[in-house]
């Protein structure tokens, strides 16, 4: 039974009853538009209906925002920076059975000499399992430890502690670690008792870079990192004392710095642990000065974050949030608007040409920023009939048929196995509003026939972008302008993580055969007779389940109340993929802007990249600048040859040669290969 009850002269709300119970069902709303049209409301879901026929279908939602307490600080009282830093190394040479041993490490803490262990074949005890006890044992508590590219160290303390405690017949120390996309970021090694705990993480997460280029950027004087003849090491070599190796064993060092160390007593254990100590110092000071200055510039702990896009993230959540609303993206929702997530476009237009002008836009994806950004409110439309939606009126994420229009090149991506092409002709995809618009008025005719309608958020990021962007700009200290540069083009990309990635663990051989017999695996890799580093996806896959014959339905409810779902969920409560897909479609929109004017003014485009744009015509001075958004003229070229993607020549004004090959290394080949590339012509890869 309906019982209806006139609101309005056009507004009728109806009740729904069991007629055998008088227990009410649902209650829903008709609007009346006109005599052939209405719209009918349940909860969050409005239905258009035309002509007897359904228009569209609009379901409303309200999601989640990132909070700014989410990240409240342990040491929230602390009035300086944390001063419980260490560093740690390893050296290893690579045996004749091409297994790498340990023969040299240490570490080192603020304020006191390192300790280093070298490897003497008098002793009995392992050097690293006797450097882990001298840490455990010593008055560390709190400290954390960095490794510059633990992935390398921390292979070698995985394997050993599971050896060892293999050895024992139970964990006589307790090992923790924490993976990210299948790479170590975290290490934790307990006692027995769980009393003492020590943390390793990796520097190399925070600041990008080798340890000798950082020693540059970070402005360190006193201690350099060296070089050291790796080469030379074997068990053969250990305690080599001679003329100093040849100088095929040195690598990267100038050979006028060879001739000046030179001489005929060079001892490889004393100059091992020099290097070592150096290296340890070295990181040590930078990993301070660092954590001062992200201290005393944000009032925000680096030891609290293990990545860089972590601490930009921190730092935005705790000064810069403020009322804007960020939601946070996942399950389904996040499925759909990966679709339209697209990064940046490399294309060759033209493969040579002559006095060429080279210019790249200052922090392309933070100016994008600036521009409105999808809001946590979102409404969810499908359209039923042959026009589509109205795009006009729509801001967010949208399928669409697409029929491109006859233009020099194409102005919205896809991809494909080579990664994103701009094409002509006609293709269906998901897109950002904001990118279609622009299509349309640039001759494109699109359908848009669903998609997620957002409310707009503005300023978003104004506030953060500016003071950093001018940090970067105005500063004349190389440690402001390395950490500065590195925060603004670290936050939005955080944004986009991928919550679909695998996971890694060590399990033994039981965990292992469950896991290939349900799961996609990427990797696994033997560290001892019962234990394998494994890399996974931990969504079950039916085909892999059917492939092993297991009942996919029993192993899904056997897990859907497991912790590890529940651990996956509460990981990525900071990705809004909406707003790493808007800045790299706003960035788009402007160099494809900047592409269509170079254009119109008669000027032809021979290579684009990312952020960056080779055209034989000036641009216009107005774009000209220091600015955020404005370009700087990087080279004025003589010839260009450009081959592919990542992959051109460049003779400069002045005679010089900028060299970049994807897939090779660009030192091996010279401005002539490029040449002959250009010519059709293979290049030998060389040696």
């Amino acid at each position: 039974m309906i019982l209806n009850l006139m609101l309005e002269p056009n507004v009728i709300k109806r009740e729904v009853f069991d007629c055998k119970l008088g227990v009410l069902e649902g209650v829903f709303t008709d609007i009346i538009l006109n005599k052939n049209s209405f719209e009918r409301i349940y909860k969050n879901v409005c239905i258009l209906v035309s002509n007897k026929h359904i228009n569209n279908i609009k379901i409303s939602k309200k999601l989640k925002t990132l909070e700014s307490n989410f990240i409240k600080s342990k040491k929230e009282n602390a009035t300086v920076s944390n001063p419980f830093l260490g560093t740690f190394d390893i050296e290893a040479y690579e045996d004749s059975d091409g297994y790498a041993k340990v023969y040299a490490l240490g570490y080192c803490v603020l304020n006191k000499d390192p300790v280093t262990f070298y490897l003497d074949k008098n002793k009995d005890k392992d050097i690293l399992l006797e450097c882990i006890d001298k840490m455990l044992l010593s008055n560390y508590k709190d400290y954390i430890f960095y490794i510059h590219n633990i992935n390398y160290d921390g292979v070698f303390i995985i394997h050993k502690i599971s050896e060892f405690n293999k050895s024992k017949g139970f964990d006589y120390y307790k090992l923790d670690v924490l993976y990210k996309d299948s790479y170590i970021i975290k290490i934790k090694i307990s006692s027995q008792d769980n009393k003492n705990k020590r943390t390793f993480v990796d520097s190399s997460n925070l600041l990008k870079g080798s340890l000798n280029s950082l020693c540059k950027s970070f402005e360190l004087k006193d201690i350099t990192k060296g070089y050291f003849p790796y080469k030379f090491v074997n068990k053969n070599t250990l305690n080599y004392i001679g003329v100093t190796p040849d100088y095929d064993y040195w690598k990267d060092l100038p050979y006028n710095e060879y001739e000046k160390i030179q001489r005929n007593l060079w001892d490889l254990k004393e100059e091992c642990l020099l290097y070592l100590k150096k290296d340890l110092l070295s990181l040590l000071e930078i990993m301070n000065k660092f954590n001062k200055y992200i201290y005393q510039k944000f009032d925000t702990q680096m030891t609290e974050s293990l990545t860089i896009s972590r601490l930009s993230l921190n730092i935005y959540l705790k000064h810069y949030l403020n009322k804007s609303n960020i939601p946070i993206i996942k399950d389904n929702l996040y499925n759909e608007i990966k679709k339209a997530y697209y990064g940046g476009v490399t294309e060759v237009y033209k493969p040579y040409g002559e006095n060429l002008f080279y210019y790249d836009v200052n922090s392309l994806y933070p100016y994008a920023s600036l521009n409105p950004m999808c809001g946590n409110q979102y409404t969810y439309i499908e359209s039923f009939n042959n026009d589509g939606l109205d795009l006009n009126n729509l801001f967010g994420f949208f399928y669409c048929s697409i029929e491109a229009s006859d233009n020099y090149f194409g102005l919205l991506p896809v991809k494909n196995n080579n990664g994103l092409i701009m094409p002509l002709g006609s293709w269906e995809g998901w897109y950002f509003s904001e990118e279609l618009k622009f299509a349309v008025e640039h001759g494109y005719k699109i359908k848009i026939i669903k998609g997620y309608n957002f409310n707009k958020e503005y300023e978003v990021f104004d506030q953060y972008v500016k003071d950093i962007y001018n940090i970067k700009r105005n500063t004349d200290n190389s440690v402001e302008r390395t950490v500065s540069k590195s925060l603004l083009n670290n936050l939005l990309g955080r944004f986009g993580l991928n919550i679909n990635k695998p996971v890694s663990e060590i399990v033994n051989n039981e965990k292992l055969d469950m896991l290939l017999s349900t799961r996609e695996c990427n990797s696994f890799k033997k560290i001892n007779e019962n234990s394998y580093l494994v890399s996974y996806y931990p969504k079950i896959s039916r085909n892999i389940c059917e492939m092993f014959g297991n009942d996919y339905i029993k192993i899904l409810q056997e897990n859907s109340l497991g912790s590890e779902g529940n651990k996956l969920n509460q990981e990525f409560k900071d990705v809004s993929l909406v707003i790493s897909a808007a800045v790299t479609s706003y960035a788009r929109i402007y160099m494809n802007k900047i592409k269509l004017n170079i254009l119109k003014k008669g000027g032809k485009i021979y290579y684009t990249d990312t952020d960056s744009i080779i055209t034989d015509i000036p641009l216009n001075n107005n774009l000209i600048g220091k600015d955020l958004g404005q370009f700087k003229l990087e080279y004025v070229i003589r010839r260009g040859y450009f081959i592919s993607s990542k992959t051109y020549g460049l003779i400069l004004e002045d005679g010089s040669t900028i060299l970049k090959a994807k897939g090779l290394l660009s030192k091996s080949l010279d401005i002539l290969d490029f040449e002959k590339l250009y010519e059709g012509i293979n290049i030998p890869q060389k040696v």
